[in-house]
């Protein structure tokens, strides 16, 4: 038997054969059989453990040399690991007291040199961007997250990417965090987009690209953006409103900032493109509950109200920062330290008021003999009453945030509901005759406010089927019956679409399939297509998907995701309209205080700087 004939034989029996002992099979893989006699063999084997090439030789009549390099291997693993995900310095691993610990445990453990702990760890992180880029390359529909930082004189730009999994989990990685020069203006920020999504070849495959408000972010998209929907070929539209002005439709919109750039949308030629934009819809809540609400003081009675009462809720909060002395009686009188508004914490004011009505609530006389002792004028009866309203009218905005900045179990289809339960939450408080009547100007504040920075994304064609096509939602948050058809209709075209796609795909390959086995002797074979198309496929084909979206829409709400699978379009459509994120509180987190990835002693690794390893491979 030739050798060429031995190697698809060895291979078969490497596929078939496993290690003696079934504990180690999970750590070590078989690469070749050195020798195979009739009592034992000799391998060679590959540990998933360790990074590299490198191979190990073991006896099957002894396990021991595996027991050996796995202690080791393992230490080694978890050691890079503690060091990368914690941000220590790589010199932490030439500590004489360190070495001393490990030398307790493993008295003849030899612990890595930093030269080869940081060689260990670009290896992992090659690894881990060509595992990215596999995994990346298999999705249809990709989302991505942006955000810019500047902290210790330095910026940044982070980009993460979401996919939803086959099985309808999510997936979030860290694409890259790449060092910002010079001003940020739209052009420095599209170009590091840019050059992320060509790096890792997913500029086709992005759905939505999700940012905060700024105005940079925003003019990047516009100007380097794809402007249009896939669906109809056509602009996003507002499907829940009854216009059909024939004139209005005909005006062409243009972008004076892409004007006075020079830019012009269709060029062909732009340096960049860039994805569809959506605006982090936590950020733009976060607007309403600072920005929006100052209208509410234009009333003389909620302004008056309000500045009395906060102003003393500042003089506390404030006292406890920059006085140990004040500190000390507030956790003496508290038992807790109380919460503190944070400019770039969302929700911080919201969490401090609660904090705040918790402790009046156990004890009022007790806090106010803390007002005494920290020379506070007190709270009085209006100003109690006026923080348990305050908190009363908040809440729901604050929990749309919470719900919004979710991030595995976080879909596009939650957007619309969101707002809409938001908005029907708010009506219904006006009506409310408990509320003190100050409160009012807060509540058409924050009415306004979703009005004016939601009333695009209510009627917006791609959020809408994304939350009909999410099993929690379908038609339950839609109450007015035309508005609900409409929905129906163009949820229904986006299966249809998604149908006749998959068909067309399995006609294509069936076709050069059968183009391949028939006669080459007459090309006229193939020339009249329509022979095998019938009217009663059509039918057969349509009667399938009206029962499958009947199947669908004819049964309540579940949060149960796998109810999907036995819905091939609709799960191919959920997947397709909730890839993208509402909110980038995933790239957020990325530069948080808490992650400490942006820190001081991190922020002066070079290797930080570009692509960092350090901060992917931690997350």
């Amino acid at each position: 038997m030739s050798n060429s004939d031995e190697e698809p034989q060895n291979l078969q029996n490497l596929q078939n054969f496993s290690l003696p002992w079934p504990n180690y099979s999970k750590y070590f893989k078989v690469q070749r059989v050195i020798e195979d006699m009739f009592f034992y063999k000799k391998l060679e084997i590959k540990c998933l453990i360790c990074v590299g090439t490198k191979v190990l030789k073991v006896d099957t009549r002894s396990n021991s040399n595996l027991r050996k390099h796995l202690n080791v291997s393992t230490l080694d693993h978890l050691l890079q690991r503690f060091i990368v995900s914690a941000g220590i310095p790589f010199s932490i691993i030439e500590n004489p007291v360190l070495k001393e610990i490990i030398e307790r445990g493993f008295p003849n453990k030899k612990l890595m040199s930093r030269p080869t702990l940081m060689k260990r760890i670009e290896i992992e992180y090659k690894s881990l961007m060509n595992q990215i880029k596999t995994d990346m390359s298999n999705c249809f529909h990709i989302a991505t997250t942006a955000d810019a930082w500047s902290i210790f004189k330095k910026s940044y730009i982070g980009i993460t990417a979401s996919w939803i999994n086959d099985d309808l989990s999510r997936t979030t990685c860290l694409l890259a965090i790449k060092r910002l020069q010079g001003i940020h203006t739209y052009e420095v920020l599209a170009k590091a987009m840019d050059s992320v999504y060509v790096t890792f070849d997913i500029t086709d495959k992005i759905d939505f690209s999700t940012t905060d408000n700024g105005s940079n972010f925003v003019k990047s998209f516009k100007v380097y953006g794809n402007l249009f929907d896939d669906m109809d070929g056509n602009e996003n539209q507002c499907i829940l409103e009854d216009n059909d002005d024939n004139e209005t439709n005909q005006v062409e919109a243009i972008d004076l900032n892409v004007l006075v750039n020079g830019i012009d949308i269709e060029d062909k030629s732009l340096p960049y493109s860039l994805p569809r934009h959506h605006r982090c819809s936590a950020h733009t809540l976060n607007l309403i509950s600072t920005t929006d609400l100052k209208k509410a003081l234009l009333d003389g009675s909620y302004k008056k109200q309000s500045r009395s009462t906060f102003s003393k809720c500042y003089a506390l909060w404030n006292t406890q920062g920059r006085s140990t002395k004040s500190a000390d009686a507030i956790k003496k009188c508290c038992g807790r330290y109380l919460k503190t508004p944070n400019a770039t914490r969302w929700n911080s004011l919201f969490d401090a008021v609660v904090c705040l009505n918790k402790l009046l609530k156990l004890n009022e006389s007790k806090f106010r003999l803390l007002m005494d002792e920290l020379v506070i004028v007190r709270f009085n009866r209006n100003d109690i009453d006026f923080l348990t309203n305050y908190q009363i009218v908040m809440e729901p905005l604050s929990i749309s945030l919470d719900i919004l900045q979710g991030e595995n179990n976080m879909f596009f289809g939650y957007l619309v509901p969101t707002i809409v339960q938001l908005t029907s939450k708010y009506q219904q408080m006006t009506q409310s005759h408990t509320l003190l009547k100050c409160v009012q100007p807060l509540l058409t504040a924050i009415l306004d406010g979703i009005q004016k920075r939601f009333d695009d994304l209510l009627n917006d064609k791609f959020l809408i089927i994304a939350a009909l096509s999410h099993p929690s939602f379908k038609t339950a948050w839609i109450k007015d019956e035309v508005k609900k058809q409409l929905a129906v209709g163009y949820f229904k075209k986006a299966c249809l679409d998604e149908f006749n796609e998959t068909a067309t795909q399995n006609e294509d390959n069936t076709f050069e399939i059968e183009t391949v086995e028939k006669n080459v002797e007459d090309p006229s074979s193939n020339f009249f297509q329509f022979w095998s198309q019938t009217f009663d496929d059509d039918h057969h084909y349509d009667s399938i998907l009206n029962k499958e979206m009947d199947q669908y829409l004819g049964t309540s709400p579940t949060k149960d995701l796998n109810s999907l699978n036995i819905l091939p379009t609709i799960k191919k459509v959920f997947i397709k309209f909730n890839t993208p994120l509402p909110s980038s509180a995933s790239v957020e987190r990325v530069f948080s205080v808490g992650g400490a990835t942006m820190t001081k002693k991190r922020s002066t690794q070079k290797i930080v700087c570009d692509f960092s390893p350090l901060a992917t491979i931690s997350s």
